[in-house]
């Protein structure tokens, strides 16, 4: 008896461990409407063993997961009836966060199911004078493929642009204040990088003039500030 109980404990405290093992990274982002704007009610899920569900009120989520490829999907229900949905798939090959945004895209499940109707209309059930239904069919063509390009134009402006990478040696002084906790004097930056007092100051100019980082006057030296 005593052994079947602690057999039992056994395979709880392996359970426990294998899902702390497995579940080490994080996945998670913001849900946007068209507007750019985050959205609200939100039913989320990714494809986890077992399935991981959540409501996001704020257009915010997070998940934990392993290693393993995923997919994320969203819906936002309105009225009972879903109103914008988004997928994106996330292959997470590395212990760490992975930030993933999704923006809801119209649903288009009743305009499938009136284009399969239509379908399913033969030509004899139809008036030889009557030319309405073929009327409408192309104008509802016509009204999904403008919608679906100006979706399309709305996403390519929001591809992020990649910053210009910084010269070597400004990549250098980066590095070094961004182990110092994102700040150090200049004085150390000197002692570190071995170079002329008037070298750095020339590079310190042109990481404020780049914005990435700040000068601070401190007594009788310079205090510098990453921001980023």
């Amino acid at each position: 008896m005593r052994k079947g109980i602690i057999g039992i404990l056994a395979i709880f405290v392996f359970l426990a461990s294998f899902q702390a093992v497995s579940a080490q990274s994080t996945v998670q982002g913001s849900i946007y409407d068209l507007s750019l704007e985050l959205a609200q009610d939100v039913f989320v899920e990714i494809n986890t063993v077992p399935e991981q569900q959540m409501v996001s009120k704020d257009g915010r989520y997070s998940f934990g997961v392993g290693l393993g490829d995923y997919v994320i999907t969203a819906r936002q229900i309105t009225g009972g009836q879903v109103t914008g949905v988004a997928s994106e798939n996330v292959s997470v090959q590395a212990d760490g966060s992975y930030t993933i945004d999704l923006i809801l895209f119209p649903s288009f499940e009743e305009e499938e199911q009136i284009l399969k109707e239509l379908e399913d209309i033969t030509v004899e059930g139809v008036v030889e004078e009557d030319y309405t239904l073929y009327y409408i069919l192309i104008g509802l063509v016509v009204v999904v493929m403008g919608f679906l390009l100006v979706i399309t134009w709305k996403v390519l402006k929001l591809k992020p642009q990649k910053e210009p990478r910084l010269p070597q040696d400004l990549e250098k002084m980066v590095g070094f204040i961004k182990r110092q906790g994102g700040r150090t004097t200049q004085k150390e930056v000197r002692k570190e990088l071995n170079l002329s007092e008037a070298k750095i100051s020339l590079m310190v100019s042109d990481l404020e003039d780049r914005g990435v980082a700040r000068k601070v006057k401190k007594g009788r030296g310079n205090v510098i500030i990453l921001n980023r």
